[in-house]
């Protein structure tokens, strides 16, 4: 199961400081992390000093990682995008809070004139995560590469709710603000970007995945050898088709602390927290992107390679929280729960998370692990994997434990579907990470216990 940054996620958002980056290199080179991961790492605070880490896996034969490498982004792509539609709006070319409809006149799907661009930008607008219009589940390109035709037709769809009342994570609604871009811009989403963000920033190695004179460096490891990025990345359009190097995504958060966007548009795109944290995984890459604009640090991690190390991630968030004296007893976060009655079976993840929620207090490991199983994607899950063991444990341990509701977690990285599960004291939390390829599968299991034991470990 590819879990590598879903540690990072919380690693970065603990706000370690400077002088941790000595600490953090040889953190990585130690037991048991050294040789599990391939790409770079870059940490930089202020002006003040900045630190490059390349880190190789121990199998070998990949090609060492340098700054000037280009990886694909995966949903690293969706924030360049918005990076993109936020430039249009400091230029006074487009109005968050109007309708898909006035910016993408010619589009005959029905709640084109429902839809704001902000809710799309926030995940808010109520379409599917993927398209699956006859058979077709990726955009199709005109003779200009452009694929504002395609995404102008009407594909049948319903909302899956009102728009900006609910959060869920779609796919669809970034490619419907690159044929926003390319309408407003009158390029195709490559050279709009360019235009946009690219060259401005200074962003030489960056771009499209189309275009065949860039070597991509990602890999997956499978029947014991290593193989390339497989083809069609390219199809994931605005959601996930771009690449960029290490070197021009440290000049991109570079370019975000100097006023690339007004202040207005760099609290729509810190969602009012004054940080960025964007996760991405493709079967060969997974990265994290975290920008704090107070106290101005960066954490960048390309990983050209898939992770799918649960426990060793794990294990990663603990040492480093040991490491840089960072209390486990962070503020509480108040959030909103949705009653399991609300869950959509029409939804794959909630009539998934439905099931689930019926089995995880049944002291029955082979159970969860049959049910978690069938929704994961192929070989993601290993039966001996002590974590079933743990979770049939939980009513034993805390009998007054019970299901206490759901919510999607999009503001949040790595974004995904929580069942929350509390005590009289001990709180846990189950967030699935939808996969990239299967809207119907998780990818992740990102396990947030709390005022408790887990596995060993206090929190």
């Amino acid at each position: 199961m590819r879990l590598l940054l879903l540690f990072l996620a919380s690693l970065i958002l603990c706000a370690c400081k400077t002088e941790r980056s000595e600490e953090l290199l040889h953190l990585i080179e130690s037991k048991p992390y050294k040789g599990q991961f391939h790409g770079g790492v870059f940490y930089q605070e202020g002006l003040k000093d900045s630190i490059f880490i390349p880190v190789e896996h121990q199998l070998g034969s990949l090609e060492g990682f340098n700054s000037d490498y280009a990886v694909p982004l995966a949903s690293l792509s969706k924030l360049i995008v918005e990076v993109g539609i936020l430039k249009l709006a400091k230029n006074g070319k487009i109005k968050l809070e109007s309708k898909l409809l006035t910016y993408l006149p010619k589009c005959r799907a029905k709640y084109a004139s429902a839809l704001k661009i902000i809710d799309l930008l926030q995940m808010k607008s109520g379409l599917p995560r993927e398209l699956n219009f006859k058979g077709t589940e990726h955009p199709e390109f005109d003779e200009n590469f452009k694929a504002q035709s395609f995404m102008e037709q009407d594909f049948g769809l319903d909302l899956l709710f009102e728009p900006g009342t609910k959060e869920s994570y779609s796919n669809l609604a970034y490619w419907y603000l690159g044929a926003v871009i390319e309408n407003l811009t009158g390029k195709n989403l490559h050279d709009a970007l360019n235009e946009l963000v690219l060259d401005p920033m200074g962003m030489e190695n960056s771009g499209w995945l189309g275009d065949d004179q860039v070597k991509m460096n990602a890999h997956y490891h499978y029947d014991n050898r290593w193989k390339e990025m497989p083809s069609g990345y390219l199809n994931r359009y605005a959601s996930g088709g771009l690449y960029a190097s290490m070197k021009d995504m440290k000049a991109f958060a570079k370019n975000l602390a100097n006023g690339f966007l007004s202040e207005t548009s760099l609290e729509v795109l810190t969602k009012g927290q004054g940080q960025i944290t964007v996760y991405g995984s493709l079967p060969s890459v997974s990265h994290l992107y975290f920008q704090d604009f107070e106290s101005e640090q960066v954490f960048i991690f390309l990983n050209s390679i898939g992770i799918r190390d649960l426990e060793l991630v794990n294990h990663f968030m603990v040492d480093f929280n040991q490491l840089a004296h960072i209390s486990n007893k962070r503020p509480k976060r108040k959030v909103t729960l949705q009653a399991l009655s609300d869950l959509n079976d029409s939804i794959p993840m909630e009539a998934f998370l439905k099931q689930f929620s019926e089995i995880i207090l049944e002291e029955d490991s082979e159970l969860i692990y049959s049910c978690l199983s069938r929704f994961a994607e192929d070989e993601a899950l290993i039966k001996e994997d002590p974590t079933w063991k743990a979770m049939a444990d939980l009513k034993h341990r805390f009998p007054e434990m019970v299901v206490r509701g759901y919510r999607w977690s999009l503001e949040e990285e790595p974004k995904g579907i929580e069942l929350w599960l509390t005590g009289e004291e001990a709180r846990i939390t189950f967030r699935f990470i939808v996969s990239e390829k299967q809207q119907f599968q998780f990818e992740g299991l990102f396990i947030m216990p709390d005022d408790m034991t887990w596995q060993g470990s206090n929190f």
